[in-house]
């Protein structure tokens, strides 16, 4: 197992950034769908569920980026769904670093 250099786990620049920020909200909206399913919910008994707008959860699921998509969002949805709120929310720092698990 080969340790990459630090500089080799950055973003080479503003595309590589852009695709990792697809790269949490694919993995974060699949997450949320996957999760609300398994409960059971409409789209519209998390909305009601969570305070969180039906608009919003919508987006997410369907993986596109948005600046809505805050911390208090992930902690309200994370209450009827029964998982820690950070689990709602990949970070960019697992993506840069995910190789050095590898």
């Amino acid at each position: 197992m080969k340790k990459k250099k630090e500089s080799e786990l950055q973003p080479a620049g503003k595309n590589a950034e852009l695709d990792t920020e697809k790269e949490v909200f694919e993995i974060a909206g699949n997450l949320l769908k996957k999760l609300r399913e398994a409960k059971g919910l409409t789209i519209k008994q998390l909305a009601e569920q969570s305070g969180v707008s039906e608009q919003l959860i919508t987006k997410v699921e369907a993986c596109e980026p948005t600046d809505d998509y805050r911390v208090s969002e992930t902690y309200l949805l994370s209450l009827p769904l029964g998982v820690h709120y950070s689990e709602l929310f990949p970070s960019y720092t697992h993506f840069l670093f995910k190789e050095i698990e590898e």
